[in-house]
């Protein structure tokens, strides 16, 4: 961030012999604040590459063919194409002492509990996700700052964990229910949540051309057809006015993109694929 189960690599790669590097390399005292954070963007750069919006564009998974590992190369970025060790990998880089190292530079500093933030939304560690998000906000807040980027996905990350939840409980529901329809009360309550996570991403603020600003409003293409397969699971004639509201949203939001952005077809195939708009710009 493929129909509806989240696929899994089920092929985990063993964390042990990576961390025993990693230590390796962080117990190194030449190994400085800053090359532990170019580590870490190098490993969440690549464990992004590995990560990808399922089939129909609801939420983030793993790809399910990974390239071959090239063992000759002893990097510590190619140790391993699984994204989920990668994202654990910079978990691990990005430990407190990074965070209470008075010589990091702000901006490097933002972008670390950045980097953070996103590694535990993708592990599923929702809880402490947000707690670092938090945290980067105040940073953000108390002290002027050149780092817009990565202050908005801090904004953004809650709307979008808020997401990944309320698609985990939809999930689990659908499977308790097995061929049953939801009631109105159950999507209503899941609508609910989702509806919640738009407000999160629209507390973001930026231009509308700006990269992190285009990426919110992708995702909140994603955020509205997920609600349309909410009300889709209720299976009843009287859903015509939630999904009216849905598509005068969805029609709003396609008038915010600029007109030419390097993924805008990305945009495109989302809104025509989860909403049935086409095209969707201004």
């Amino acid at each position: 961030m493929r129909i509806w189960k989240r696929k899994r690599n089920q092929n985990r790669f063993s964390l042990k012999p990576l961390l025993g590097v990693l230590l390796i390399l962080v117990g190194c005292s030449q190994v400085t604040v800053a090359v532990r954070l170019k580590q870490a963007q190098d490993l969440f750069n690549e464990a992004s590459r590995l990560t990808i919006l399922d089939e129909n564009y609801r939420d983030y998974v793993e790809k399910k063919d990974t390239p071959h590992v090239d063992d000759n190369k002893f990097a510590l970025p190619s140790l391993t194409h699984d994204a989920r060790a990668k994202y654990q990998l910079v978990l691990d880089l990005l430990d407190d002492s990074v965070f209470e190292n008075p010589a990091l530079h702000l901006n490097l500093r933002i972008n670390a509990y950045a980097l953070k933030a996103v590694a535990q939304w993708r592990l599923e560690r929702y809880r402490e996700a947000i707690q670092t998000a938090f945290a980067g906000q105040h940073v953000c807040a108390s002290t002027p700052h050149g780092n817009p980027r990565d202050c908005g996905m801090l904004v953004i990350v809650g709307g979008l964990i808020v997401n990944s939840e309320t698609l985990d409980r939809f999930e689990a529901l659908k499977t308790q229910k097995q061929s049953g329809n939801f009631t109105r009360e159950e999507s209503a309550e899941l609508a609910e949540r989702l509806e919640f996570a738009l407000d999160k991403l629209d507390e973001l603020v930026s231009s509308p051309d700006e990269p992190i600003a285009i990426y919110a409003n992708q995702q909140k293409l994603i955020i509205l057809g997920n609600i349309l397969d909410i009300w889709s699971a209720y299976s009843r004639s009287d859903t015509e006015q939630e999904r009216a509201d849905v598509m005068d949203k969805a029609r709003k939001i396609c008038g915010r993109f600029p007109d030419e952005y390097p993924s805008k077809g990305l945009t495109d195939e989302l809104a025509r694929k989860r909403l049935g708009l086409e095209p969707c710009g201004p």
